[in-house]
């Protein structure tokens, strides 16, 4: 396991990384110099100018086995880090990460984990899994047997086209979850039943961008209806008018039942790929930091999405027993907290068409490590 540990001054910014130590230095005007060493042996050198750190990758040459240790970053970005807040790994961005996760990350220890290894059935111990049509209109049948863990430490969610009996099915019901006689696709959809307030959620997965999948990280408060309890996209990818996006989303209660307040960011999958034409092929770390004052969504490092909690009480609807007024995302209200759910919808409200020819769509999750 990289242990990143890092230093600033006015000029230069250093990543010090087990025997392996990456430099980054700005240069004169907008240049930029990358060096990789491993034991003062320097094994790749990259001098970018004119562009802007953002635009700037970190590779290292493969004899290091650190194929992918950077992200891009503007200098914003990079005052921000922290130690313990960045996090690097020497595995292989198209395949699941074996080393064993930290004990301790940035004065937080972990408190729970799947790291997905050896084959079979998630363990039933951390999650429960939905079953049926469940909600946005989507077009797949959740059921437990389309998770499973690969044997290559992922767990793997699985859509397919295959038709299942619905047997809730009522001819002419204004239910659309009963007026469907079948449903035509299957997937997914777990839940932790770990629950937890405050802290670091760490998820690497590789995302299906196939036409109609739909795949998530998110998070729901264990008390009151939504959205009263709160709700933390960390990850969903589906298409903004056509053009497919990842988005970052956060939502509590209004005046109005079942009306949220949405503070959402939607991100262009071809921003992401611009930098990283591999992108897709990619494992990547979807991060929540949440405190009491403030929640930030970030992948690969890069802040998407950040709301300050003085923003997020809810509004009036109900009684404040169940939920009105309160804050989802920070109080002290005893036993309340997030569970975590892992999930593949397919179509629906927001998934968009469905491309037949893909499946089955493979959603692969390396890991989930929740620090305090």
């Amino acid at each position: 396991m990289i242990k990143p540990f890092i230093t600033k001054s006015r000029y230069f910014v250093f990543l010090l990384i087990s025997m392996t130590s990456i430099t980054m230095a700005s240069a004169k005007g907008r240049g930029y110099a990358c060096v990789a060493r491993d034991g003062g042996k320097t094994l790749t050198s990259m001098s970018v100018s004119n562009r802007s750190a953002r635009d700037l990758q970190i590779v290292s040459d493969k004899r290091s086995g650190l194929k992918h240790l950077g992200h891009a970053m503007n200098r914003n970005e990079l005052r921000e880090v922290r130690k313990g807040e960045l996090t690097t790994s020497g595995a292989d961005p198209a395949q699941p990460d074996g080393t064993a996760p930290e004990k301790e990350l940035g004065g937080m220890k972990l408190v729970w984990d799947d790291e997905f290894n050896g084959t079979g059935s998630p363990d039933r111990a951390k999650w429960r899994f939905e079953t049926g049509f469940q909600r946005n209109h989507e077009d797949q049948w959740y059921q437990e047997s389309n998770a499973y863990l690969d044997g290559k430490g992922n767990l793997v969610i699985e859509g397919r086209k295959e038709r299942v009996l619905n047997p809730d099915y009522q001819p002419g019901s204004s239910d659309w979850k009963k007026s469907r006689e079948y449903a035509e696709y299957t997937s997914a959809s777990l839940q932790s039943k770990y629950t937890y307030r405050y802290g670091k959620v760490i998820v690497r997965a590789k995302i299906p961008v196939t036409g109609g999948s739909w795949p998530a990280i998110w998070q729901v408060g264990n008390a009151w209806e939504w959205p009263l309890g709160g709700e933390i996209d960390i990850m969903e990818y589906y298409p903004v008018k056509g053009q497919p996006a990842i988005h970052a989303n956060y939502c509590w209660g209004t005046d109005r039942k079942w009306a949220g307040h949405w503070q959402s960011v939607a991100r262009p999958l071809a921003s992401f790929i611009e930098r990283d034409k591999d992108w897709v092929k990619e494992y990547h770390i979807w991060t929540l930091d949440w405190n009491k004052r403030v929640l930030k969504i970030s992948v690969d490092g890069e802040l998407i999405n950040e709301v300050n909690t003085s923003r997020t009480f809810n509004g009036s609807n109900g009684s404040p027993l169940a939920g009105a007024h309160q804050n989802p995302f920070s109080n002290s209200i005893n036993g309340f907290g997030d569970l975590i759910w892992l999930n593949l919808a397919l179509g629906g409200d927001n998934g968009g068409k469905i491309d037949d020819s893909a499946f089955p769509v493979r959603y692969d999750i390396d890991y989930v490590r929740v620090y305090r």
